[in-house]
């Protein structure tokens, strides 16, 4: 097996882990009702991207690290429990965009070297980027439905 799709794995799930425990976050802030519905829902579908990345890492026999933080601007800015709904779905597409991007890089990865991934773990890869995909969809509406615009770079510590 190739290094760098198993590395592109590693970042897959290391970044899904850090959105479970900002979207965490931002549930404990205690959301409208509209808001929170939405992270639960976002909640749920990343936690069933987790379950499938495990079974594609059990295939390849792989383990990626899972010691991952949040931004101290972010944690700052959750405590105050006073952040603007813009702000937090900002943050959330331009994270969606990221991890699409990384789903992108490694099928891409894996059409380059020739199927490196199992057929198994490839179609389990290939549904996660086609649910990120729709997720960043939904994601761009919402922001474009919010009213304050604040940069997304205070996110970023």
């Amino acid at each position: 097996m190739q290094a760098l799709p198993l590395l592109k794995l590693g970042q897959i799930y290391r970044a899904e882990l850090q959105l479970l425990e900002a979207i965490s976050e931002f549930q404990s802030a205690r959301p409208s009702y509209t808001t929170h519905h939405f992270l639960t829902e976002l909640f749920e579908i990343h936690q069933g991207h987790i379950v499938q990345l495990d079974k594609i890492n059990e295939v390849v026999r792989f383990s990626p690290a899972s010691d991952v933080e949040l931004p101290d601007k972010l944690r700052k800015l959750v405590a105050k429990n006073c952040f603007p709904e813009r702000l937090l779905f900002s943050w959330l597409h331009e994270f969606g965009v990221q991890l699409l991007e990384l789903y992108k890089a490694t099928t891409k990865l894996n059409k380059t070297f020739k199927e490196t991934l199992p057929t198994s773990a490839w179609k389990q890869l290939q549904a996660l980027e086609e649910q990120q995909s729709l997720k960043v969809v939904q994601l761009t509406d919402l922001l474009q439905q919010t009213t304050k615009i604040i940069a997304p770079s205070v996110w970023y510590s």
